[in-house]
């Protein structure tokens, strides 16, 4: 029996402050989330940032719940449902936080199928980055070894370039909304430190490609290579666009690297003409990618964008980050600053589009790895792809 794992990050169990403040825990003690050292990292979570956060982020978490559950569960599991429909293949579904742990879903998989060949595992994450994919990878390889099920696991590679995507997130955004309607259209991810960027460039390629992005160490940005005035404009002195690889170059270990290749590929595929990228959801104040994107929404109605269509490839699945940061804050700073109208793009979510192309991977069983020993609570997994 083959068998299709789809993986996302997770949700509290409900918008409580204590199921919040358990959730952020689990989430922020990650290694991979906030990489200091276990004792730095303990004080930092524990008596800092859950303490002041939870009743917070409790008040957010709120205003999506659906009853019994959040959207970020609710489609994904109604995603499971039409993969498994159109592939024919027992599909499941698991979070690397929160509830449906890879525990309970690797004991529900077992009881249910005596004789399992395979497991194709998506994480539903397109880049690359310590904090999503790999801690997505690093807990399959845990988990599946404890469930006597590590060869049989497969991972589906990070898929920012595939072609196919690419044509599946252009038709999404374009059945959505009409862009000859808008002045610009923001390409929105979310923001990792620097830090992230440096530790894994373990080929050194950003070195050879001389970016400023990862190293940190240069007073003043090199040239954007991107068309583009807007980050030397008014109101964006102190961001930066450190974007230096070539747009020829694939550089698998570089996370900017590759949304800068999502977005060239979208707009070229869709045709626009003007399109910027940007990062939001910053946590604490050590360096991240810029610009924010809540810096570029307040200021792009000063720059001429009246009508502005926003995108957030990076998440599958429609979620606090996207109905509320973007939906309704984001909008909020838009409107506030000048802007006229202001539309932002549901996830893929369980577009048929993208239940046939998850589909389809799975059949050819193409661009995936299988798990080594080397994966469990490995150090990073740059190489595998």
């Amino acid at each position: 029996m083959k068998i299709i794992l789809l993986m996302n990050l997770g949700s509290p169990k409900t918008a409580s402050p204590d199921d919040v403040g358990d959730y952020l825990n689990e989430f922020l003690m990650d290694k991979r989330v906030i990489d200091l050292p276990f004792i730095l990292r303990w004080i930092l979570v524990k008596l800092i940032i859950v303490p002041g956060r939870k009743m917070e982020s409790s008040k957010l978490y709120k205003k999506i719940w659906l009853e019994k559950s959040f959207p970020l569960i609710e489609i994904t599991k109604e995603l499971s449902v039409k993969v498994s429909n159109v592939s024919n293949k027992p599909t499941y579904f698991a979070m690397r936080y929160g509830r449906y742990n890879l525990d309970k879903v690797f004991e529900k998989i077992k009881a249910n199928h005596s004789d399992i060949e395979s497991i194709q595992c998506f994480p539903l994450y397109p880049h690359y980055t310590q904090s999503s994919y790999e801690t997505a990878v690093v807990s399959l390889a845990e988990h599946s070894e404890r469930h006597d099920l590590f060869d049989k696991v497969s991972v589906f590679k990070p898929y920012y370039s595939n072609t196919e995507y690419i044509e599946c997130l252009a038709n999404s955004i374009k059945e959505y909304a009409k862009l000859s309607d808008y002045d610009h259209v923001l390409f929105t991810y979310h923001g990792i430190p620097l830090r992230h960027l440096k530790k894994a460039d373990t080929l050194k390629t950003c070195e050879k490609n001389d970016c400023f992005c990862p190293l940190g160490e240069r007073e003043i940005p090199r040239t954007i290579k991107r068309n583009s005035s807007l980050y030397f404009s008014k109101g964006f002195e102190n961001e930066i666009d450190p974007f230096n690889c070539p747009l020829d170059s694939d550089n698998k270990v570089c996370y900017k690297n590759q949304l800068e290749i999502t977005s060239m590929n979208v707009a070229k595929k869709l045709k626009l003409s003007n399109y910027s990228v940007s990062y939001q959801s910053r946590l604490g104040k050590s360096p991240w990618l810029t610009p924010s994107t809540s810096n570029v929404l307040t200021h792009l109605p000063a720059h001429g964008v009246k009508k502005l269509c926003v995108v957030a490839p990076g998440f599958s699945a429609d979620c606090l980050e996207t109905i509320v940061e973007l939906g309704e804050e984001g909008r909020e700073q838009f409107m506030e600053n000048g802007g006229q109208a202001y539309t932002v793009v549901p996830c893929l979510n369980a577009n048929d589009e993208w239940v046939n192309l998850i589909s389809d991977w799975a059949k050819n069983e193409k661009d995936f790895y299988t798990l080594d020993s080397n994966d469990i609570d490995s150090d990073s997994l740059i190489g595998k792809f």
